[in-house]
């Protein structure tokens, strides 16, 4: 039972740090429906960015983790000016190929003009920028403040497992995809309940199986929702589209 117990206490730790980076990654998709595969860099810059800063701001937590966040505000940025916005317009194969905390961002989605914005554009671009809506610069700060996210995940992440290397984003990539997919992509309320199912998932079955396989974990679950409910658990099977 104890063990359990510190299973279910390291799942909601991992969903914690899950929820953001697939917040991140759902909050790209919904505004520009681009599955952005190189997300997990952003998570490992904001990583490096972290530890590279220690010895500047004497190892301060806070300083560290406002350090991964801008450094992937700032990468966010130039992936979508750089890379995003030169393949608009072009087939979704092109694209593909190219490419503090989790209350806050509730609330930013909820009670702001800049997340009223957000959901507008991800419903209808077109509509909202006939509203008034400046859909370019919404997306662009979309993208930033995705970033942000996933640079803080991914000094949470490095500083929850003590030690990572340059292919610590694109390892939990996979986690990612597959809370978002559980969610329901381009749905950031709902991935949030998609991260609490996959962290709690991988890691009461890697405690009885085996913490080596936690990514074969991922990868099945992935695909039996990809098969059973491709729009997310939270949404119903009578479901078509996916919204935000």
């Amino acid at each position: 039972m104890n063990t359990f117990l510190v299973t279910v206490g390291v799942g909601l730790a991992t969903a914690a740090i899950l929820a953001l980076s697939a917040l991140a990654f759902t909050l790209e998709y919904a505004v520009s429906r681009i599955a952005n595969f190189a997300h997990g860099e952003f998570l490992t810059i904001g990583a490096y960015a972290a530890y590279s800063t220690q010895g500047i701001f004497h190892e301060n937590v806070a300083a560290a983790a406002v350090i991964a966040a801008a450094v992937g505000a700032v990468a966010g940025l130039l992936l979508n000016a750089l890379v995003i916005e030169q393949f608009r317009g072009r087939s979704a194969i092109t694209v593909l190929i190219a490419t503090l905390g989790v209350a806050l961002i509730y609330l930013v989605l909820q009670q702001t003009r800049f997340g009223k914005a957000i959901r507008a554009v991800s419903q209808d671009r077109a509509l909202a920028q006939v509203s008034g809506i400046p859909a370019r610069r919404i997306i662009m700060g979309t993208w930033v403040l995705a970033g942000a996210l996933a640079g803080f995940a991914g000094f949470a992440l490095a500083a929850t497992i003590g030690t990572f290397g340059p292919l610590l984003g694109f390892n939990f990539l996979l986690l990612t995809i597959t809370a978002t997919v559980a969610g329901g992509l381009g749905r950031p309320y709902a991935t949030l309940g998609g991260a609490l199912i996959v962290g709690l998932a991988i890691q009461i079955a890697g405690t009885y199986t085996s913490s080596a396989y936690e990514l074969v974990f991922a990868f099945l679950l992935l695909v039996l929702l990809m098969l059973f409910r491709p729009n997310g658990v939270f949404v119903r099977r009578s479901s078509v589209t996916v919204r935000a």
